[in-house]
């Protein structure tokens, strides 16, 4: 049910940014590309589906946390922030091991960004931390990670780890 609410949260906010990538921004960029409340209604999507995983209710993704989300990534129970669908409507396939190591932790940096936010700590933001969020995001107080791209890096680039075509490259 909580997927489901989650999931149609994600898919409205999608919807409101006229079908853009959603998800933490241009690699490279932290996520100032859209309205902070919509940005807002997003993350608390992302951070509730990563709620489930912080299994010490620290509100950080340890090492074993993040394993059990990249394993989430691969198994296709968890999908990566970003839009429902990929381009044209297609399920964008699941990430590799190595990908969704990378994403994960990505996932948990996010995630331990907005829990000082979780004020009652239930793993969701209602509207009163969602608006907190939003506030913070407007003033420049909460700084998200940064999405990286291809190899790793902000913005990534060709060749990646490994150059062209080699682990975290691209193929020509």
């Amino acid at each position: 049910m909580l997927a489901v609410i989650g999931a149609s949260l994600g898919t409205t906010a999608w919807a409101q940014l006229g079908g853009r990538e959603p998800g933490f921004g241009p690699p490279g960029e932290p996520c100032t590309n859209r309205p902070p409340a919509i940005t807002a209604a997003l993350l608390a999507t992302n951070y509730a589906a990563l709620a489930v995983y912080d299994t010490t209710r620290d509100g950080k993704l340890d090492a074993t946390e993040q394993a059990a989300v990249a394993q989430a990534l691969v198994e296709g129970k968890l999908q990566p922030p970003g839009p429902p669908h990929g381009p044209n409507g297609a399920t964008p396939p699941a990430p590799t091991a190595d990908m969704a190591q990378r994403m994960a932790a990505q996932m948990a940096a996010m995630y331990a960004a907005l829990s000082p936010y979780d004020a009652n700590a239930d793993g969701q933001l209602d509207d009163t931390e969602q608006a907190a969020v939003t506030a913070a995001l407007a003033d420049g107080s909460l700084k998200l990670p940064m999405h990286r791209g291809p190899g790793g890096r902000p913005g990534g680039g060709r060749g990646g780890r490994g150059g062209p075509g080699g682990p975290g490259g691209f193929s020509q």
